[in-house]
């Protein structure tokens, strides 16, 4: 079971708000919504290991439009436990 999974919550000031972009940085997913507020879970195959990801969040209107917001996390893949170690290369003296 995948835990850890951020939800992000935005809520958009602009009369003339066209959408909210959510994307990886440094690979091509990327999310939508045309929704002014609310929270969307990031989808879980975005996280395959544990370590940082940033994420750009941009905001567009119809006069074209953008700001940009970074967002760091840290994934930690709490679901690798001892049991599932298996050893390698082991030698007995």
């Amino acid at each position: 079971m995948i835990r850890n999974i951020p939800t992000v919550r935005f809520n958009v000031r602009d009369d003339n708000y066209k959408c909210l972009d959510i994307s990886l940085d440094g690979s091509s997913k990327k999310i939508q919504t045309n929704d002014k507020s609310g929270e969307l879970r990031l989808p879980v195959d975005w996280f395959n290991k544990s370590g940082a990801y940033s994420f750009t969040l941009t905001a567009s209107d119809y006069a074209g439009n953008i700001s940009n917001t970074k967002l760091n996390y840290y994934y930690n893949n709490d679901s690798v436990n001892a049991a599932d170690y298996v050893p390698v290369n082991i030698t007995a003296i």
